[in-house]
């Protein structure tokens, strides 16, 4: 049998030579273009989603560091970067036909149980393109593919996908066909024709899917990539997958995608990435932003695989194969299975009329099944937001490693059927960092383990504590909810675990790994950490709130909480919120809708008093 190797190198630091990208303030686009023109520059991209362009220049002429040193100070540019390049993690081995361990691995024929997926729910897949119809091959890509007779052909197991946009920014045409096998193989993975007597399943197939083309022969830069998580959000897809990356620990010249990452989650969009495939304890971007769920790969046996990237921001791991091993015993390596066309031997160029199934290993192939199962999940309940499936996916996740969350295995390996049987139960779901057990994880947590600071007892439930559990299994003890990091003791590291991923729920990651102040629920919920610094009296957590949320505390100085009935002898008072909005007061007392931190300003015997207190519950 003909062997068939390809490999997809991750160049380090890889960018566009001759281009840059522009991120602007909305409002200023026709001056600020007329300008970088009157240099001699030349506009090659517009984004019609995010306020960026891109610049081409003479890289014999000028060097990029001096193009972004001029473009940078023009009236409303917010940003000059670098585009960096992305490539597609992935390294296809044999094409080998065999029953796909990796669905069983997880749970799949339980989780089948419950459906296929829902068509209301939309996927969009970004990658090199698809296999996903038969038409004529364009001129200006025939020499990227081979073909015998001048056409692109679907993939025979994908017929019957549900396909409802499109679009290739690699091209710049409506039609993402493939430039290489990988894509397709990614799609299969979480939409193949599934219950059709042909070839192999799919997680997904009932789901419908929109397809970005936003990778080439080359790979494919940040601001085609961006815009095209942006066309996903446009057509409503609810989730996102990205089987691709770049260098380990290196997000130079991506700020752009993460522009247009941070647009898609703020509406909801759960997006989820490769972890990479170069076998380090860093992380490739943009899995490694913290907007997205990071993949990592595991084996047969339930091991990381040798190629699979791990570190701080590792979510979840899932079956990426090892097409080096048969633990399995088969007759065939332990790659993941699925519908893709050959590729030539020599040039790596896809053959797009040539079909059979492959194995492949990669973290490339573990992204695709948490994104499938995400969308089983969700065809459960539509309503879930985006954190509702991450908690779901992390929470239901086979605990791997060390006990608890790990940045080798992140919360544990991926179960599609405990995930959808959860999503199928009408009773809410209790998560770490949830003291009070109703299922939501806010203020009401962080007070009683305020209460209960200073206890050394037992975590009694630490085993219930890494997992979601349905109500009425969970214990009426506090102490017990209290541990949040599963230590066995309940000290300051519990309260700053629930207060850095207040708004989250679930815990991504521990204050030791170093407390991340810029995950996005922290400026939207800032006033729940005024409420504990108000609140403890431990030195240690009061002088690292004072420095996170840059206030001035004396240790000598005792803290009081302002209540919401007005203090007797305060008169003239006057309040502000941050904004500098004035706040209402009806009947001497501060409306309940109104908590946080706020500037006041009262008289009391006489003498004027500017200050800032916290207005409780």
């Amino acid at each position: 049998m003909s062997k068939f190797f390809i490999l997809f190198l991750i160049l380090n630091s890889d960018f566009k030579r001759d281009e840059v990208v522009v991120i602007f303030e909305k409002g200023v686009e026709m001056n600020l273009l007329s300008s970088v023109e009157n240099l001699g520059y030349k506009v090659s991209h517009i984004s019609k989603y995010l306020p960026f362009f891109t610049v081409k220049f003479n890289p014999d002429k000028e060097n990029i560091e001096q193009v972004i040193e001029k473009l940078k100070g023009f009236p409303g540019v917010k940003k000059v970067t670098k585009n960096a390049i992305l490539k597609p993690f992935a390294i296809p081995n044999d094409p080998l036909y065999s029953y796909q361990w990796h669905f069983q691995k997880i749970g799949m024929s339980s989780a089948w149980d419950y459906g296929y997926g829902n068509s209301t729910v939309r996927v969009a897949i970004l990658d090199d393109g698809f296999a996903y119809r038969t038409a004529p091959i364009p001129s200006y890509e025939q020499n990227e593919v081979i073909s015998s007779d001048g056409y692109y052909h679907q993939a025979p197991d994908l017929q019957g996908i549900n396909v409802v946009a499109t679009y290739d920014f690699y091209h710049d045409d409506n039609y993402p066909d493939p430039s290489s096998p990988h894509g397709t193989h990614v799609l299969g993975t979480v939409a193949q024709t599934t219950n059709n007597n042909y070839g192999v399943a799919g997680i997904a197939p009932g789901v419908s899917v929109i397809l970005a083309q936003v990778l080439g022969p080359g790979g494919g830069s940040a601001s085609q990539i961006a815009d095209g998580v942006s066309f996903a959000v446009q057509n409503g897809a609810r989730i996102i997958n990205m089987s691709l990356g770049g260098p380990p620990g290196d997000s130079t010249g991506m700020d752009v995608l993460h522009l247009a990452i941070k647009n898609a989650y703020e509406q909801g969009v759960l997006v989820i990435c490769a972890a990479g495939n170069s076998g380090v304890s860093e992380l490739s971007y943009p899995a490694g932003y913290k907007e997205c769920i990071a993949v990592g790969a595991t084996d047969f046996l339930d091991l990381l695989t040798y190629y699979s990237q791990y570190g701080r921001g590792l979510e979840i791991v899932a079956p990426g194969g090892d097409a080096t091993v048969d633990r399995n015993n088969d007759g065939y390596v332990d790659g993941v299975l699925q519908n893709t066309c050959f590729a030539d031997s020599f040039s790596g160029s896809p053959i797009v009329d040539s079909f059979a199934f492959f194995f492949y290993q990669g973290t490339s192939m573990a992204s695709p099944h948490v994104t499938g199962v995400a969308a089983l999940v969700l065809s459960q309940d539509p309503q879930l937001s985006n954190l509702d499936l991450r908690r779901i996916l992390t929470g239901t996740a086979i605990d791997l490693g060390e006990t608890g969350y790990d940045t080798v295995y992140g919360f544990g390996r991926l179960d599609a059927s405990n995930a959808v049987i959860l999503a199928s139960s009408n009773q809410y779901v209790v998560y770490p960092g949830d003291a009070d057990a109703n299922g939501i994880v806010n203020e009401m947590d962080v007070l009683p383990i305020g209460l209960y600071f200073g206890l050394t007892g037992p975590a009694r439930n630490q085993g219930d504590n890494w997992g979601p559990q349905l109500s009425d299994r969970w214990l009426p003890r506090m102490a017990t909810f209290a541990d949040c990091n599963g230590d066995g003791i309940i000290n300051e590291q519990d309260v700053l675990t629930i207060g850095k991923n207040f708004g989250l729920t679930h815990l991504n990651r521990y204050f030791n790994f170093a407390f991340n102040p810029d995950i996005p629920e922290f400026y939207e919920n800032k006033n729940i950490f005024y409420q504990i610094f108000e609140l403890t009296d431990n030195r240690k957590i009061k002088r690292f709130l004072a420095d996170l949320l840059d206030i001035e505390y004396s240790e000598n100085k005792k803290i009081t909480i302002f209540s919401r009935r007005i203090e007797n002898g305060i008169k003239d008072l006057s309040i502000f919120d941050v904004s500098g909005r004035k706040i209402e007061i009806q009947n001497s007392k501060i409306p309940g809708k109104y908590k946080g931190i706020f500037f006041m300003i009262y008289k009391r015997s006489g003498k004027v008093f500017k200050t800032k207190r916290v207005i409780v519950k």
